[in-house]
């Protein structure tokens, strides 16, 4: 029984982690319009889309599209990546988002003497994981702009 418990607390504690999004954090001492050009750069030569590069707020967002290099993954499935910039430091967050396709419900019909499936409808639910690409790109950004 003690077994049990502890692996269940230990699987709790792994699907945790695989929910929580990627991050990293670097110390600069570039100015924040060398920095913000530095992560836009690396962040497209890395595969993503710089969504906004935003210097007045001090903020960098990207984006790609996970079907580009994973074939199996659903269409809207996208890595996400996110720079905060401080004086003399920035925090990198990274996490993948996607359409959950497998969580599909009937449509209900009424017939007299009970229920008939219908076709199935998309919820329309947003999941959010993080992908071994997503937190590996997470730590090469902080590393290639950090100091």
């Amino acid at each position: 029984m003690r077994g049990t418990k502890s692996l269940l607390a230990s699987l709790a504690l792994v699907a945790l982690t695989r929910c929580m999004p990627a991050t990293a954090a670097a110390s600069t001492k570039a100015s924040a319009s060398d920095t913000i050009s530095c992560t836009g750069n690396t962040l497209r030569s890395m595969g993503y889309d710089v969504m906004a590069a935003d210097e007045r707020n001090l903020f960098v967002q990207a984006q790609r599209l996970k079907h580009a290099t994973n074939p199996r993954s659903g269409a809207m499935d996208a890595d996400r990546i996110t720079v905060f910039l401080d004086e003399n430091s920035f925090r990198v967050i990274g996490e993948t988002v996607g359409s959950a396709s497998a969580i599909r419900r009937p449509i209900m019909g009424r017939r007299i003497g009970g229920m008939v499936a219908a076709p199935y409808r998309d919820l329309g639910m947003v999941r959010k994981w993080t992908s071994r690409e997503v937190a590996a790109d997470t730590q090469a950004l902080a590393r290639t702009c950090g100091e």
